[in-house]
């Protein structure tokens, strides 16, 4: 549409002259100032006017990063852009659910082996319900594509992956916490490629070898697993959530003034691991968090400390923290490997939850560290097992059927003999004799649920 058209339109919307107490104003003033303040905004919106998405070349454009959304969801194959969101999640009664994770720190050789240490394991009689790789590439070329061929994790192949996860620097972001970043950084983009890996993971290891894909262009940032399952315990009910996905920030100069700005990406705020849509008890005791991520170049040991800190929110929106807690996991990579990417899996217990079988997640201070470099977050962990709610007995009437028979037989027999006898005798020559005998027998049977059976036999003479 060009501006002439456009012009049009907004002369259109803007309907008949103004009726205003002033004759000499006419509408055509307010059509200019509305064409201008649209124009104004219009051109501040280039994610919504052709932008495109990692150009790497030009002037960079702004593009919206995927929201953090609170979704208890139990699949989702959704990619998400400078973003972290649930796509996995499960619950039962009678066991203890619960997950491990582990990731291959500094020991990265790519195109080689690396060796992914776990921080705990399935024990025996345990049964795994689900397991996931992911692995975080990293590409430095014009026109990046993620490798997503199969791997080999214990020596076992697994199928081939899916990009779950994608930031790059060139764009430009709307940071939720920090604003608009002000620079752009061409051919810097990532991905967090996930496996299913249920299959190639067994109990009681500690750790399993890992070979990559054909990489092509790209590095190897990271190698994180994480295995579900579950050991018998019969008054028990539990849920875990997995929530995966990629921030991609950079931290540094402040275009000449000072360090610590977010130059550009989206830095980790406020993603969600929801599990009450399977857990089975509303209740929690104590709580598991994982979170998974790294630096380009390794912090602590390397003389650039990261100030960071896990901050946990009272609700899936964010806003000011419950508890916040020393990110210690950004400092622990040793001098030996200062310059190379490293990663970590950090473990916490405890946290303050956003809800019922909810947890919410955000670094905070993401920028408070001296020197320049890059930094990712790709998944995030939670869980939780409590007794399972048992319901209160109500009394419910119950109607009861009672039958009783009763058959009573009563028998009655009455006998009544009355004899009069009178004699009369006058001095006439008349004699008079009279006798009468009189018999009567009744007998009556009655049978309902009550069985009587009555005789009466009465029998009366009289002589006269």
């Amino acid at each position: 549409m060009d501006i002439k058209t456009l012009f049009e339109k907004i002369i259109y919307l803007t309907g008949p002259p103004l009726k205003t107490g002033f004759p000499h104003l006419k509408s055509q003033v307010f059509r200019f100032v509305f064409s201008c303040l649209f124009l104004f905004f219009f051109n501040l919106s280039p994610a919504f006017s052709q932008c495109i998405y990692n150009g790497n070349s030009g002037a960079a454009c702004t593009w919206v990063q995927s929201p953090s959304v609170d979704n208890c969801t139990t699949s989702s194959s959704a990619p998400t852009t400078e973003g972290i969101n649930q796509f996995y999640s499960y619950g039962a009664s009678g066991v203890s659910v619960l997950y491990c994770g582990g990731n291959t720190q500094n020991r990265l050789n790519p195109g080689g082996t690396d060796t992914i240490t776990m921080q705990c394991s399935p024990p025996a009689g345990a049964t795994i319900v689900k397991a996931f790789l992911e692995i975080v590439e990293q590409n430095s070329s014009g026109s990046p594509t993620a490798a997503t061929g199969s791997a080999v994790l214990g020596g076992k192949t697994t199928a081939s992956g899916i990009v779950s996860g994608t930031g790059n620097l060139w764009n430009i972001f709307q940071d939720p916490r920090m604003g608009y970043t002000f620079t752009s950084y061409p051919y810097q983009t990532a991905f967090n490629v996930r496996y299913d890996v249920t299959g190639q993971v067994s109990l009681a290891t500690n750790s399993y070898s890992i070979s990559y894909p054909p990489l092509g262009s790209n590095t190897v940032w990271s190698a994180s697993l994480v295995i579900v399952y579950t050991v018998p315990a019969p008054t028990v009910c539990g849920g875990i959530a997995l929530s995966d996905g990629l921030f991609y920030w950079d931290v540094g100069d402040c275009n000449g003034g000072g360090q610590g700005c977010l130059r550009e990406g989206v830095t980790p705020y406020p993603p969600t691991v929801d599990f009450s849509c399977t857990d089975p008890t509303s209740a929690c005791g104590t709580n598991s968090f994982d979170v998974f991520g790294g630096s380009q170049y390794g912090n602590g040991g390397c003389g650039n400390t990261a100030n960071f800190t896990d901050n946990f929110y009272p609700s899936p929106s964010g806003g000011s923290p419950s508890s916040t807690t020393p990110a210690t996991e950004w400092n622990s990579a040793p001098s030996g490997v200062c310059g190379s990417p490293y990663s970590f899996d950090r473990h916490l217990t405890g946290v303050a939850m956003s809800g019922t079988n909810k947890i919410t997640f955000g670094l905070g201070s993401p920028t408070n560290v001296t020197g320049k470099q890059e930094y990712w977050t790709n998944l995030i962990a939670g869980g939780c097992n409590a007794t399972c709610n048992t319901p209160t007995p109500t009394p419910t009437p119950t109607p009861t059927r009672t039958s009783t028979p009763t058959n009573t037989l009563t028998r009655t027999s009455t006998a009544t003999s009355t004899s009069t006898s009178t004699s009369t005798s006058t001095s006439t020559s008349t004699s008079t004799r009279t006798s009468t005998s009189t018999s009567t027998s009744t007998s009556t049977s009655t049978s309902t649920s009550t069985s009587t059976s009555t005789s009466t036999s009465t029998r009366t003479f009289t002589a006269t």
